[in-house]
């Protein structure tokens, strides 16, 4: 979803070979140079949930690839894993990556407190996943009522209906998001 993406974003997401690439969100005055891209103005300022969920409608393939708009993905990884190869699960996520384009210490350190957790405990976070396009209907997709921790919700419902999930270290996401003080220690 939307406002505020980063070219560091756009230059990562145009290298995935795929037939189309959807964005939905406030997104104003930016000229995507590429004719698989989509944008969904989102003028009544939706939750993210809302935002997923619309931009699932619209999607045409078989499995749906969530990315946040602060979350860096690895086009190669994509293109090896879910493009060139048969996926064999309902569901793929994986973990962040080492924060590379900060040196906030709080940024460092939620970060790494972030990729333990991932590998100890394999958390799920909607930051970035995919998904069968299928699965996700089956399941009621996002809770459009939850303004936050939808993706624990999401999750939760996905080991209820014992969906086929696959945890992926190496399928990293670098996550873009400034931390306070008091945001970094919830």
């Amino acid at each position: 979803h939307g406002s505020g993406i980063s070219k560091n974003f756009i230059k990562e997401v145009i290298k995935i070979e795929c037939e189309e690439i959807i964005i939905v969100g406030g997104i104003i005055n930016i000229n995507f140079d590429d004719p698989r891209i989509k944008v969904v103005e989102n003028i009544s300022k939706s939750n993210a949930s809302t935002n997923r969920n619309k931009g699932s409608e619209i999607a045409r393939a078989d499995y749906l690839l969530f990315v946040d708009k602060d979350v860096i993905l690895n086009s190669e990884y994509i293109n090896n894993n879910f493009i060139y190869k048969e996926i064999k699960y309902e569901v793929v996520y994986g973990i962040y990556k080492n924060f590379e384009y900060s040196n906030n210490f709080l940024d460092f350190f939620h970060n790494q407190i972030t990729i333990k957790r991932s590998k100890d405990a394999k958390n799920f976070s909607s930051s970035h996943f995919l998904i069968k396009k299928e699965t996700f209907k089956e399941i009621g997709k996002f809770n459009p009522y939850m303004e936050s921790y939808e993706d624990i919700e999401f999750y939760n419902r996905l080991l209820k209906y014992n969906i086929n999930l696959h945890f992926d270290e190496t399928f990293y996401g670098t996550h873009l998001k400034k931390y306070t003080f008091s945001s970094a220690i919830k």
